[in-house]
């Protein structure tokens, strides 16, 4: 779509229709006073616009042309232009598209933005294709749409876009663990954190605090958490907020803190979910400090917190997730293979029945795990686990690790042709 001038429109039904600036005159006025409006050199007056729409629609009359125009029409902005075109690109974005469909409409957007600006249209469109792109795990492309809005936002002062995008941003560099630019974006927006809104704010800052501790600088996240630490006020908020600053404590080799933090949530807070997370990190330090009795205590704690929390339907929580896949890692530590195999497999199990973003990178984690845990009786679920793997990770940053791990457990069990297979994939 060709988004077009009141002038410009003129021009461009004249040569559509060619017709002459004599014909669309017709006499009521000089033809070379047409040509000097076109040209920019005089402006169009109100008794010109009626000329032109009045001989454009008794041409159109007379050629047998189904077409009419009004002044509105030719009257209307770019940016009025933009504003309709958005609207209707929105409505069709919001339908069930072919892959084919999408595409056309992607080119279409991107052609009317790569020839005007329209900061608050452009941010409108091209959220709505992250958002499409990241619903499908194309989280790459989805990332590139949403930073291509970060100045728009910032220019306009579209706050509430910006908080939208930023939270999603953050979450996808967590997903594909990409934190160079995560890095270099936090700098950027130092400054306008605090203009979010305060629910977005939260959820920005806790990705921030997230993302930190995977590039491993805890002190960092640290001070975010005490930061956030000031504004908080539910409960399921301070309780997260403490489980991230025991990890970054036991990272920074202050564990009996960290013990303690544990300990004081365990009393502090009744949730079923919450206290089976809390007795996992227990086990973990228990492990750690070689403490069995206190390993036992807690594995037998889980057990009965677990069946509570199956018969309460919560199994799906991601602090759950993960506090199973703490106890898959206890059993493996204290080798015990079947019961951590059971409890990846429950995991692996829980994340595809979710179907959410978040539950990419622990399928991968676990996918990890169990490929080094099976053994050649397992060929069925290996090739259940491939299928897992190339319908929703095949996007997923680290995926050549997954190729490498699924080719050791083939060569691992002389299944030659599998290995062979796979590097023909990849190559």
């Amino acid at each position: 779509m060709k988004i077009m001038t009141t002038i410009e429109k003129v021009i461009y039904l004249r040569k559509k229709y060619k017709i002459s600036q004599e014909e669309l005159v017709r006499g009521k006025v000089a033809r070379s006073y047409l040509a000097m409006v076109e040209t920019g050199t005089k402006p169009l007056g109100k008794n010109l616009l009626n000329i032109i729409v009045e001989n454009f629609n008794l041409i159109f009359e007379e050629r047998g042309i189904d077409k009419r125009i009004t002044k509105e029409e030719l009257l209307k902005t770019k940016e009025e232009q933009i504003t309709e075109f958005c609207n209707k690109y929105l409505e069709l974005l919001n339908n069930d598209l072919t892959e084919k469909e999408f595409e056309n409409y992607r080119k279409d957007i991107e052609e009317v933005f790569f020839n005007e600006y329209s900061p608050r249209n452009k941010t409108r469109m091209f959220k709505k294709i992250a958002e499409i792109f990241y619903n499908n795990f194309e989280y790459n492309l989805a990332k590139n749409y949403y930073l291509r809005t970060i100045n728009d936002t910032i220019q306009t002062k579209d706050y509430d876009s910006l908080s939208e995008i930023l939270s999603n941003l953050t979450r996808i560099y967590n997903i594909i663990e990409e934190y160079s630019e995560f890095l270099d974006l936090q700098v950027l927006l130092t400054n306008h954190i605090n203009y979010l809104n305060f629910d977005e704010k939260l959820k920005v800052l806790f990705n921030f605090i997230l993302l930190y501790m995977k590039t491993e600088n805890y002190e960092k996240a640290l001070e975010f958490i005490l930061t956030l630490k000031k504004d908080i006020y539910a409960p399921e908020d301070e309780f997260e907020l403490e489980i991230l600053r025991a990890e970054c404590l036991i990272n920074l080799n202050k564990k009996k803190e960290a013990n303690s933090i544990y300990r004081g949530l365990l009393i502090k807070f009744s949730n079923t979910n919450q206290k089976l997370i809390c007795n996992s990190k227990l086990a973990l330090l228990a492990i750690d400090s070689g403490d069995n009795i206190k390993l036992k205590y807690y594995l037998r704690k889980a057990k009965i917190l677990l069946k509570t929390i199956e018969e309460e339907n919560t199994l799906t929580d991601p602090h759950v997730l993960d506090s199973i896949m703490n106890f898959a890692e206890i059993y493996r530590v204290v080798n015990s293979a079947k019961d951590a195999i059971s409890h990846y497999e429950f995991v692996l199990k829980l994340c595809n029945e979710s179907l959410s973003n978040e539950s990419i990178a622990i399928k991968a984690k676990v996918i990890k795990s169990l490929l080094s845990l099976y053994g050649g009786q397992d060929f069925k679920k290996v090739k259940e686990l491939e299928k897992i793997y190339f319908d929703s990770l095949i996007h997923y940053a680290n995926h050549a690790v997954l190729n490498a791990d699924f080719i050791d457990f083939y060569y691992r069990n002389n299944h030659f042709y599998e290995v062979e297979r796979f590097l023909k994939i990849f190559k």
